[in-house]
């Protein structure tokens, strides 16, 4: 038997190694998109931050950056004494709206009117500090007295407007020994470049895009104000009126009737009188004017209070008081309280005569 058998053909195949691209899956680059996004978002935040810091408060307080622009404009308020006695006003926007400094400036004074809107008794305390370190120097500074502010309340009604974002580590220490219950300030603690954006919010929208803002003159009236620091007060239509009213009635509800008068706001008062004192000046607290409304508002038997607390203060701390409640009739005033263009011409007539009697 012949067995033939056919070769067999072996064919060895030889693969090359492939090369395999690793794609990424798409959980894996969402996570790098966001690791991205995270790092320039932080990488903004951290510029807005250092931004904020080096302009020179400008950014963090920039009520407090018109009032030392307006203390470089006039070098005199600086430098030793001249032929002119130098006064100047602190207070809230009624002192800013009230005090019309060219009227009251002649051959024999000068007067600047620091007064910011929003800035009650402890934010003037920290505010005359900051311009006697800037340099100011004067023979009077007039403080006002807003009996609405001096509420013995908690929180203090000043509370309402003096942002603590505007404040360093050592002014809210100050704060805190008026006895204002505070915590740390949000951009003090180690997270705050994480929240600069939101907490500057208007500071920055103020800086650099006005427009977007809803007053049209930027947070401290800035646009309004004249060169020695006055800001003529609203006309309002008399059908209107009321509703401002209602609104300054709002605003001070907790004033309403007034409680005891006491709390930071008056420790404040007491430590602008002897910061004055410790440079030289003498001060002047100044009861502002107010309308018969809303010196109703106080509640019987307050007037006599506030009148005895106000002759108190003054002799506590060695100055001299006026007071001003009754200066202007009721129509001289945008919402009982802050006084229209013409009411601040009325009060610098009597002004005038009340610093011929006290600073000749």
């Amino acid at each position: 038997m012949i067995v033939t058998t056919e070769p067999t053909l072996h064919i060895d195949v030889v693969s090359s190694p492939s090369v395999h691209r690793r794609v990424p899956s798409k959980r894996r680059r969402a996570a790098m998109a966001c690791i991205a996004f995270a790092i320039a978002a932080v990488a903004m935040l951290g510029g807005i931050h250092k931004h904020i810091d080096g302009s020179n408060g400008e950014l963090r307080d920039p009520m407090y950056a018109e009032q030392r622009s307006l203390l470089r404009s006039w070098p005199e308020f600086t430098g030793p004494r001249g032929s002119k006695q130098r006064i100047a006003f602190l207070g809230s926007s009624r002192t800013q709206l009230l005090a019309e400094a060219e009227m009251l400036s002649d051959e024999r004074r000068t007067v600047l009117n620091f007064g910011c809107a929003g800035c009650g008794p402890m934010a003037n305390a920290l505010y005359l500090r900051r311009l006697l370190h800037e340099g100011l120097r004067a023979e009077w500074i007039v403080v006002e007295l807003h009996p609405a502010m001096l509420a013995n309340v908690e929180p203090a009604i000043e509370s309402m407007w003096l942002q603590l974002h505007r404040v360093d580590a050592t002014e809210a220490d100050r704060l805190r020994s008026y006895g204002w219950s505070i915590g740390e300030p949000e951009h003090l603690k180690p997270r705050a470049m994480l929240a600069d954006v939101h907490t500057y919010r208007m500071n920055l929208l103020n800086a650099y895009a006005p427009p977007l803002m809803a007053s049209p003159y930027g947070l401290g009236l800035l646009l309004r104000r004249s060169p020695r620091g006055y800001v003529p007060g609203f006309d309002v239509d008399l059908g209107q009126r009321w509703k401002f009213i209602a609104l300054a009635r709002s605003e001070y509800g907790r004033s309403f009737p007034l409680p005891s008068i006491g709390g930071p706001s008056v420790a404040a008062l007491r430590d602008t009188a002897a910061v004055a004192k410790q440079h030289g000046m003498n001060a002047m607290f100044l009861l502002t004017p107010e309308s018969n409304e809303f010196r109703s508002w106080y509640g019987e038997g307050a007037d006599g209070r506030i009148e005895a607390f106000a002759k108190s203060l003054a002799l506590e701390t060695g100055s001299t008081l006026i007071d001003a409640r009754c200066w202007l009739p009721d129509d001289a005033f945008a919402d009982g309280h802050h006084a229209t263009e013409d009411g601040a011409k009325l009060f610098a007539k009597h002004m005038r005569i009340q610093l011929e009697r006290i600073a000749p």
